[in-house]
């Protein structure tokens, strides 16, 4: 017998704050094998704010300043991304959930005056070889009921699995790419994206909010390096129509420098994003428009 959905409906943006309150006091004891249950939550009537977008817009470098960027309506939609994973029946702590990977598909570009309704979902789970994976799916919708871009954010619960199974991953033969830009990440970075973005997530604020965590120092928001990719991979015109995925391969620590790397042939892109050397390979992904 399926379990029955329990369903969010908002009437205004709920408070990343008291969402993260709640993550950090949060207690779970749910046996061996929680299951997680299908939860959604909805909002209508969202129009973007028009000083975060254009502060996004500066901090992620994207050049088309006439629409939303194409990275944005995942900050848009975070504030629901909290209301499920932090809900009484989500079983697992969200400061234990690593972010591994994302794909968007944009129908089109979204004009910054528009009104949008914001449906997210999550249902179920699978095993894999470090723990348990997850999908939390997110739909943003146009005053006429059409879908104009759509995510699946996979999160991963550390921890033990029985599934050993599944290929390892070789990194691409940077050879064939080209040089896109580097930058140099501020040890701030974070602090400023996550005020901006409402992902006050302590790994990301200061090292010793970090070395709580188990990490050697602050990093950088995974959401930020891949919009910080896509916005130099975009150019000085924004795509309409996209599909963009990315994997998060080894965390950013901040302060740092990082280089971005493409390969371009016909509409598709493959991209990296490494350390100096080309040792360290941070993201990888596809652009294709």
């Amino acid at each position: 017998m399926n379990e029955p959905v329990a369903s969010l409906i908002f009437k205004r943006m709920p408070s990343p704050t008291s969402g993260y309150i709640k993550a950090a006091l949060a207690r779970r004891h749910a046996g061996s094998e929680p299951i997680i249950p299908p939860l959604e939550a909805h909002l209508p009537g969202v129009r973007p704010h028009n000083g975060q977008v254009r502060r996004y817009a500066e901090l992620c470098g994207y050049q088309d300043r006439s629409v939303l960027p194409l990275a944005f309506p995942h900050v848009l939609a975070a504030p629901l991304h909290l209301a499920i994973l932090t809900h009484n029946r989500f079983p697992y702590r969200l400061l234990g959930a690593v972010h591994v990977r994302n794909s968007v598909h944009q129908q089109r570009a979204i004009g910054l005056e528009e009104t949008l309704s914001i449906w997210v979902g999550v249902n179920g789970q699978r095993e894999v070889r470090n723990g348990i994976e997850f999908d939390l799916e997110t739909r943003i919708k146009d005053v006429s009921n059409d879908v104009v871009w759509h995510s699946v954010s996979t999160n991963l619960i550390r921890g033990k699995s029985r599934n050993s199974d599944g290929p390892g991953w070789t990194p691409p033969e940077l050879a064939s790419y080209q040089a896109v830009d580097d930058w140099r990440l501020p040890s701030h970075l974070g602090r400023r994206y996550g005020r901006l973005a409402g992902d006050i997530n302590p790994i990301h604020l200061y090292p010793l909010t970090a070395k709580l965590f188990g990490f050697q120092r602050h990093i950088a928001h995974g959401m930020w390096t891949f919009s910080r990719c896509v916005a130099a991979l975009s150019g000085a015109t924004a795509p309409q129509r996209a599909e963009v995925t990315v994997t998060f391969r080894k965390p950013v620590f901040l302060p740092s420098r990082v280089c971005l790397y493409a390969n371009r042939y016909g509409r598709h892109t493959d991209y990296a994003l490494t350390d100096t050397a080309r040792e360290v390979f941070h993201l990888t992904g596809t652009l294709k428009v």
